[in-house]
């Protein structure tokens, strides 16, 4: 009976709406295959079934949300492409399982175009991780107007998603970047040693610039952390300035002994004023 009622006949927006508020993806993919277009009018359905306001919601976005690969596979091959600047896409996308997410980024394309950066606040980590094995850029930077830079790296290490930070790592991401925040002392936030390690082992052959040695040995010392604050001292040289300063201030920061007698060995000639 469907097949004889003339395409401009029927109501496909009155119909796949209800199907979406019903959650019947059957009846979805029975529409789409009887001539239902795939970006047919429905957004305000499925903006009520996600919840969301004044977002850009499709079919496509239904599909990721309901885990859906069949659906979504029909949308794809009915001439739908994926929108990677949609948040709504994109929030969606994090509901989708590990080979489901396979499936919808190799219909991408090339993913060295993606900007992980401006998208990875969306997807879950091994999402992400997938993207880059998949071909996604492990160093791309973004460069803000005071001319400093993040990374994918940096902004893992800030969002303390040490897991990614270490992947990144491994996989060769560079740490000699333009940060606002010098990436090693960024990395005392996580208080990962495994995390800051690796990334002190990139900086030992890197002078370290004056005005941020303070810091790293303050970030140091507030960790409490007599492990790091060991690798420190033995991996890094400091100006002997830096050393008098940080001494005094130990004392107030920290209640490890240890810590003051690891500064005070550093020093190489004692010069306090009284």
């Amino acid at each position: 009976m469907f097949e004889k009622i003339p395409q401009n006949q029927i109501k496909f927006q009155v119909l796949t709406y209800a199907a979406v508020k019903a959650k019947k993806n059957e009846i979805i993919k029975f529409l789409l295959n009887h001539g239902c277009p795939p970006n047919v009018g429905i957004q305000d359905a499925i903006r009520n079934f996600l919840n969301r306001n004044k977002e850009r919601p499709s079919l496509l976005t239904y599909s990721f949300h309901s885990d859906d690969i069949e659906l979504f596979n029909m949308l794809m091959d009915k001439g739908m492409s994926i929108d990677m600047e949609n948040a709504c896409n994109l929030r969606a996308m994090r509901n989708l399982s590990s080979d489901n997410f396979k499936t919808v980024i190799s219909k991408i394309g090339n993913l060295s175009n993606i900007s992980i950066i401006t998208i990875m606040d969306y997807l879950k980590t091994d999402q992400i991780i997938l993207m880059i094995e998949s071909g996604a850029r492990i160093n791309e930077t973004v460069i803000h107007s005071d001319n400093t830079e993040d990374s994918i790296l940096s902004f893992a290490i800030s969002n303390n998603n040490v897991r990614l930070a270490k992947y990144l790592l491994q996989k060769g991401a560079s740490v000699n970047i333009r940060c606002r925040e010098h990436m090693f002392i960024k990395a005392f936030g996580t208080n990962d040693f495994e995390l800051i390690k690796m990334i002190g082992d990139k900086f030992k052959n890197i002078n370290i610039n004056i005005s941020e040695q303070e810091s790293l040995i303050l970030s140091a010392i507030e960790s409490n952390n007599i492990k790091l604050f060991v690798y420190l001292i033995q991996n890094f040289e400091f100006n002997q300035k830096v050393i008098e300063i940080t001494i005094e201030k130990s004392i107030s920061k920290t209640k490890n002994s240890e810590i003051f007698e690891l500064l005070f060995s550093k020093l190489e000639n004692v010069n306090f004023r009284t």
